[in-house]
């Protein structure tokens, strides 16, 4: 992927090989087109906040744990496993209530 001056999409490309993701894994788990991706990689443009908000969701993040950053791992503070991911998933999907419970 061409990402050559641009940090976010670094950013994204580093957040996917941590996880072991592809781009096509990627578009299945934002619900972005998987065309729209790989544009935006071969294009080396910048996603809009609306696109960045999806990418952020299907890698199990918020924008602003996407923006932390932290030197010991590469600009990324946040490193979770697969199984963790599915877990903050499923957790933020819960209504408030749920949340709550102990």
């Amino acid at each position: 992927m061409a990402t050559e001056n641009n940090d976010v999409l670094q950013k994204i490309e580093f957040l996917c090989k941590q996880r072991g993701w592809t781009t096509y894994r990627l578009a299945k788990e934002s619900g972005i087109a998987y065309s729209s991706i790989t544009n935006m990689f071969s294009r080396n443009t910048q996603p809009t906040i609306y696109t960045l908000e999806k990418l952020c969701s299907g890698l199990g993040i918020t924008i602003s744990e996407f923006f932390e950053t932290d030197e010991k791992s590469e600009g990324c503070s946040l490193i979770v496993s697969e199984f963790e991911t599915e877990i903050i998933q499923t957790y933020r999907r819960l209504d408030a209530e749920s949340q709550r419970i102990k």
